[in-house]
């Protein structure tokens, strides 16, 4: 369910000034989701004479066609591939580079990446001399991403959802807001994914 957040309200800036960003989080933490709202709100937008929204999940798909000027374009995890071929990135850098400098330094498209956490540690290292990547282009998706209250809206559209019962006690039928606002995001499993999880399993139990 997706909720608006100061993450995502900073990533429209980063967008506007640098014409790229990264989105890095766990799994079920709202990468995609939160990309896919961000171009949507540009391409809604019109700014910049924006044209087109685009969706890639790999740098050979981004390359081979040339996107018309103005697009908004997602890649989406596209760092799964090198997990099984690392020697691959050092040869896709290169291509990267060349669509900065073609087409993003000269603002003719946005792009943004997303990609897991585990993922983007592995390859960190390799990617931090590439001009896509700068420092403050990177954004990562934590706890520290919402507030109490947009965590909140997560929970209550899950609750919605999955049509549960919402109490001040736990009970065997019913969901524990405050009890699950404490819950910790680890490397494994996002907030967003634990909630769905702990719902869709209360309603089973109905």
């Amino acid at each position: 369910m997706f909720s608006s957040s100061k993450l995502y309200e900073h990533a429209i800036g980063v967008l506007d000034i640098h014409g790229c960003v990264s989105l890095i989080g766990p799994p079920g933490s709202g990468k995609t989701l939160t990309a896919v709202q961000l171009a949507f709100r540009k391409y809604r937008g019109g700014q910049g004479g924006m044209s087109r929204l685009i969706v890639y999940h790999t740098v050979k798909e981004l390359t081979e066609t040339e996107p018309p000027n103005g697009a908004y374009i997602i890649l989406d995890d596209w760092l799964d591939q090198y997990m099984h071929f690392p020697d691959k990135l050092e040869e896709d850098k290169k291509l990267l580079d060349g669509f900065y400098a073609y087409l993003v330094k000269s603002k003719k498209v946005c792009i943004i990446f997303t990609s897991q956490q585990d993922r983007w540690k592995c390859f960190q290292k390799s990617l931090s001399n590439c001009p896509l990547f700068k420092t403050q282009c990177l954004l990562t998706i934590s706890s520290q991403s919402f507030s109490k209250s947009e965590l909140r809206k997560m929970i209550h559209s899950n609750i919605k959802h999955c049509y549960i019962e919402e109490d001040s006690e736990s009970k065997d039928q019913t969901i524990n807001v405050e009890n699950l606002l404490k819950i910790k995001w680890d490397r494994e499993f996002s907030f967003p994914v634990i909630v769905d999880l702990i719902c869709v399993n209360m309603k089973w139990k109905r």
